[in-house]
């Protein structure tokens, strides 16, 4: 039986290379079983339903997580559903998933994939070193082939659940470091180990994070700032920016990530943009506060009629954009949503309010 397990995949580029190369490595390399874990997919921080969905649809037999595993919220009732994606074992009974799944091979075998959560800095509800023999042996019972997913962030911890279920799992697999060891060995008892299988995502990265990002978080102490180079904008530019400005493309980026959605294949597509946001505070501070500080930027990274053109700009879309107040924004989308329904050229709209100016003209309770 030949078995490929798929490190941890790691947001987008993660993502993108096993839709790419999982299909032909299966029948390139004969493939019977395919076990990947998924616990960075969504955008470095666990994994949605539709990204579980599309690496099964690639190729993928079985899904394992890790200390992510629950991160993101939408994905609980697919845990709770879907039968070849498991989480921790030893994560309490009462949480969404599952921690063992049995798949069967390309060659009619049936194999038991388990998923353990290490002790170190990780808090599970009950030990791996007391869960997973129990696990292993029941699970021998049902299936001749069990591998075990050990996600830990110690070696030492790894190394041990080795040794521990040497001659009764198949293979004892280590995750979670994004750093693959070169320890690959059979065990005295028969049992293939490796200490960590390292990461399928960005190589030319600190564990899938850009450098800049981490050595700049490292070298000052300080929180990361809003990311301009990412999104292609200057670090002059980018300090004129209403915080509101970063937020959208932050926020965008970020759902299109856990939604499993490459943005790169967005690009020259007819997407719309329709922003509501409102409050113009930001360019108030500016003006009253740091009046020099009104340059060629000024214009552009304080007017709220331009967020929904950035975004569509920075992701290269070509459909519609606009952007709305608070209050029109759900009955602008509304319209909008039935003018395409119709068929219709949707016409860009724009609505300014001051908070200041409409508070007093609202009704009591309004």
């Amino acid at each position: 039986m030949r078995i490929l397990f798929i490190a941890d995949i790691f947001g987008a580029p993660g993502r993108r290379i096993v839709e790419q190369r999982l299909p032909g490595l299966r029948e390139e390399l004969a493939l019977d079983l395919v076990v990947a874990n998924g616990e960075n997919a969504a955008d470095g921080v666990g994994i949605t339903s539709r990204i579980g969905k599309r690496l099964l649809g690639v190729g993928v037999d079985a899904i394992t997580l890790g200390n992510h595993a629950h991160r993101q919220r939408e994905v609980y009732p697919y845990l709770n559903t879907e039968p070849r994606i498991v989480r921790p074992a030893n994560l309490p009974a009462a949480s969404p998933g599952r921690g063992e799944t049995v798949v069967r091979a390309a060659d009619g075998t049936e194999v038991t994939v388990i998923n353990l959560l290490g002790r170190m800095h990780l808090e599970p509800a009950v030990s791996p070193f007391e869960a997973g023999p129990a696990l292993v042996e029941a699970a021998r019972l049902r299936t001749p082939v069990v591998l075990v997913d050990f996600h830990a962030e110690v070696t030492s911890e790894k190394v041990a659940m080795g040794r521990l279920l040497d001659g009764s799992a198949t293979a004892v697999i280590g995750t979670h470091t994004h750093i693959q060891t070169n320890d690959p060995t059979v065990l005295p008892g028969g049992t293939a180990y490796l200490t960590d299988a390292g990461m399928t995502g960005p190589h030319d990265s600190v564990i899938g994070v850009r450098a800049d990002v981490i050595l700049a978080r490292f070298t000052t102490g300080l929180p990361s700032r809003f990311d301009a180079r990412f999104f292609g904008i200057s670090e002059r530019e980018a300090e004129s920016m209403d915080p509101q400005q970063r937020l959208v493309l932050e926020v965008a980026w970020e759902a299109l990530e856990r939604a499993g959605q490459d943005a790169a294949g967005l690009r020259n597509s007819r997407t719309g943009v329709f922003v509501g946001i409102t409050t113009a505070d930001y360019a108030r501070v500016i003006l009253q506060g740091r009046p020099e500080d009104v340059d060629a930027w000024f214009a552009s990274g304080t007017s709220l009629n331009v967020v929904a053109g950035r975004l569509s700009y920075t992701l290269g879309l070509q459909g519609n954009d606009g952007g709305t107040g608070l209050d029109g924004s759900v009955t602008h989308m509304e319209e909008l949503a039935y003018q395409r329904w119709e068929g219709e050229q949707i016409a860009e709209e724009t609505f300014f309010y001051d908070p200041a100016q409409r508070v007093p003209k609202r009704p009591a309770g309004g």
